[in-house]
């Protein structure tokens, strides 16, 4: 297969190429894609194989989108590229450069690849789950790993996307919901993750929604026992979920203080309708 130099320079390589090699490709091979700047706005798919690629430098990836905003051109492949590309319009009409000072995001990227590699996510997601469960929402909290604090909109975009397991858990949590879907959409997220943010109150309502509408998430039981028991679930959702539960979870559910009071009525009488016997 040919490298991205020998593809760049080959007149007929086809866009779609360029694309699929710019998804796995080193930092140095995606500097000279992020330099074609025609191909990249005849064909944002590049761009938005540079942003899912983790080798490519967050200065290289904001050069590559900042090129598409001013000409207009709008990249499917991001999450939240519409307002991504009006934060950076304010940006760019206050001469401000949005490539300037990307170091946040690089070294965030770094230090959970470390983590990783390290195996120090665990401990670091178990605290801060046990801190979430009595946090508000909106309190904005720091790793002492990761500053997330200093990252840019579209930097925890990416960050959500391409993080590990804590980043992803930290900014599920987010309050700006461009961040925290992206989090939740990640390529990466486990259906451990995916259970643990299906019953957590600090987590925004878009996301709870967001699972309770995937039929693959759905599939796992775990899910909708943590929906249903959660009162950001709308109610309308849960009640739908209400006659999967096993029976033991739907008397759990009805004597629950917790939860809605027409769902924990809808549990009770369902829970009655099944064993006559114990009403």
């Amino acid at each position: 297969m040919n490298g991205i130099a020998e593809l760049l320079a080959d007149p007929g390589a086809a866009d779609d190429a360029i694309a699929r090699a710019a998804a796995t490709a080193g930092a140095a091979d995606l500097e000279l894609v992020a330099c074609e700047e025609a191909r990249l706005l005849r064909h944002p798919p590049i761009v938005a194989a540079l942003f899912a690629n983790r080798s490519a430098p967050m200065a290289l990836v904001n050069r590559a989108v900042a090129a598409c905003v001013r000409a207009g051109v709008r990249v499917d492949g991001i999450p939240g590229f519409d307002d991504v590309a009006a934060a950076m319009k304010t940006e760019l009409a206050a001469a401000a450069d949005p490539s300037a000072s990307p170091d946040g995001f690089d070294e965030a990227l770094a230090q959970s690849q470390q983590m990783d590699a390290a195996g120090a996510a665990g401990p670091e997601i178990a605290a801060a789950e046990t801190e979430a469960a009595g946090a508000q929402p909106e309190r904005k909290r720091k790793s002492a790993v990761i500053d997330f604090g200093k990252l840019k909109l579209f930097e925890k975009i990416r960050l959500a996307t391409l993080g590990n397991a804590f980043c992803r858990q930290t900014l599920l949590r987010d309050s700006n919901r461009l961040v925290s879907m992206a989090a939740i959409r990640s390529p990466g997220i486990t259906d451990l993750e995916v259970v643990r943010a299906a019953g957590n109150r600090a987590v925004s309502e878009d996301v709870i929604r967001y699972i309770a509408n995937s039929k693959e998430y759905l599939k796992l039981y775990p899910v909708k026992l943590s929906l249903v028991g959660n009162p950001k679930c709308p109610l309308a959702l849960t009640l739908k979920m209400l006659p999967t539960l096993r029976p033991e979870d739907l008397k759990n559910i009805a004597r629950s203080k917790n939860v809605p009071n027409a769902l924990s009525t809808a549990a009770r009488k369902l829970s009655t309708a099944r064993n006559p016997s114990n009403s």
